[in-house]
């Protein structure tokens, strides 16, 4: 019983992490299911990519490593809500065990979901930074490949750090390939807006949010990644703007 309840706790604390929860929402949910459970002397260490965890008196523990962190905010409200409901007394062991292989079968957004909404944002990006119709429509487009290139390199397994410098690359050689047809184009609001979609908006306010717990080992790692993801974006726009000012002699702004 013991067992089975304890990895139970594991199972949801490693989904919470991979599906972009936070360090103590994590760690939190792992605490108050054990005591709903009764599990005796637990003890939980979470980090952003791996979780630590012993129960009674040390004679049963695990470590789980938690390499890839997406975002599916719907997998973590359903265990916070399968949580809430094991601490109300309302599901016991089985029945949260069912309503966890539940929660994995939830539906996520297909690449096409992605692309579309890459889209929009990308063209309402370019026009909240000051770009006209053009712009917006250059960046609609730039943020489109960015997002298609993004999904169709993570069914490779590719890196994120790699993903994100060629998904730059592609937003910004729509907007430099469309200014050749459009000379009027201001093709810096363009290249903005395909970009804003890439950036690590959410690992960064995710690390700030650890700093204000405490956590600062995880409230690093996640700032890092953060910055990993800002260069590869810097390096992947940089490395085109070069090359082009390069082979045409003007310089790009």
């Amino acid at each position: 019983m013991t067992d089975l309840a304890f990895n139970l706790i594991m199972d949801c604390g490693q989904a919470m992490l991979a599906n972009g929860g936070e360090v103590f929402r994590a760690q939190d949910t792992m605490e108050i299911m054990a005591r709903s459970f009764g599990i005796v002397d637990f003890h939980v260490y979470v980090l952003t990519n791996g979780i630590f965890a012993s129960a009674q008196n040390g004679t049963v523990s695990a470590v789980r490593h938690v390499p890839a962190v997406s975002t599916n905010l719907g997998h973590v409200e359903a265990i916070n809500a399968i949580s809430r409901r094991v601490a109300d007394g309302e599901l016991d062991l089985n029945s949260a065990q069912l309503e966890f292989e539940r929660m994995k079968r939830m539906p996520t957004l297909s690449p096409l979901y992605n692309c579309a909404a890459g889209t929009m944002g990308a063209g309402c990006f370019a026009m909240l930074f000051g770009g006209g119709l053009p712009e917006m429509l250059v960046g609609a487009l730039g943020g489109l490949l960015a997002s298609a290139s993004s999904c169709a390199l993570s069914k490779h397994h590719i890196s994120r750090i790699f993903r994100d410098m060629l998904s730059a690359i592609a937003g910004t050689l729509t907007a430099l390939i469309a200014q050749l047809v459009y000379p009027a184009l201001q093709v810096n609001f363009a290249i903005i807006g395909a970009l804003m979609i890439l950036t690590p908006g959410i690992a960064f306010t995710m690390g700030i949010r650890d700093f204000v717990q405490g956590d600062y080992l995880s409230g690093t790692i996640r700032m890092i990644d953060a910055l990993l993801i800002a260069a590869s974006i810097a390096i992947g726009t940089g490395l085109v703007l070069s090359l082009t000012s390069l082979l045409t002699g003007v310089t790009v702004v």
